[in-house]
């Protein structure tokens, strides 16, 4: 039974993390995008200045070693960019997927406009060429915005997640003392037929 109660608070415990994080999320969309940021610029200074350690360890041997001073300023350099300025990654893949969608919509309008030259349907697909070109647009204008969102509409499901798991956990824990007292009422019932 003490296994089944530290599972039980194990699962509480993971269910209010998922609500906190979500919630966290969900307040700071950003908060994502920045503590992925300094994590890698994080790791890459710590590669940065563990070449300089490597390269001042090898004591006379510094020639051989002189490709890790060139290695420990980029790593250190790249480290220090992104904890200065976390959103970049995040911005340098959107603003490429807005190039992307915008291209491909115009490309794709121009395609609409041939099939309904040819005279056949064309609403569809200039509709939805129309749609990935504005988004492309507006991704453009506002990088982050797409980030904001998945990761706003991830914070909400794991909020919901949690909560779900939050429930469930208490309706089990009740199912479970429910079973254990009925164990111990046909125990007592056994004891007093042996008494008897």
């Amino acid at each position: 039974m003490n296994t089944m109660k530290k599972l039980f608070k194990n699962y509480l415990l993971l269910s209010l993390i998922c609500i906190v994080l979500g919630a966290a999320l969900v307040v700071d969309p950003g908060f994502f995008t920045r503590a992925i940021s300094y994590t890698i610029g994080g790791i890459a200074i710590a590669a940065g200045v563990l070449s300089f350690i490597r390269f001042f360890a090898a004591g006379e041997d510094k020639e051989d070693y002189s490709p890790l001073v060139l290695r420990g300023i980029i790593f250190g350099a790249i480290g220090l960019f992104l904890i200065v300025k976390p959103d970049f990654i995040f911005k340098v893949i959107a603003i490429a997927c807005g190039f992307y969608m915008l291209f491909s919509g115009i490309v794709s309008i121009a395609n609409a406009l041939d099939i309904k030259k040819a005279g056949r349907e064309w609403i569809f697909p200039m509709v939805t060429a129309s749609v990935t070109a504005v988004l492309g647009l507006v991704i453009l204008l506002n990088p982050l915005a797409p980030v904001n969102i998945a990761i706003t509409i991830l914070g909400i499901a794991l909020i919901v997640s949690g909560i779900a798991n939050f429930i469930s956990c208490v309706s089990l824990r009740r199912k479970v003392k429910d079973v254990e007292k009925f164990i111990e009422k046909q125990d007592k019932k056994h004891d007093d037929y042996i008494d008897v």
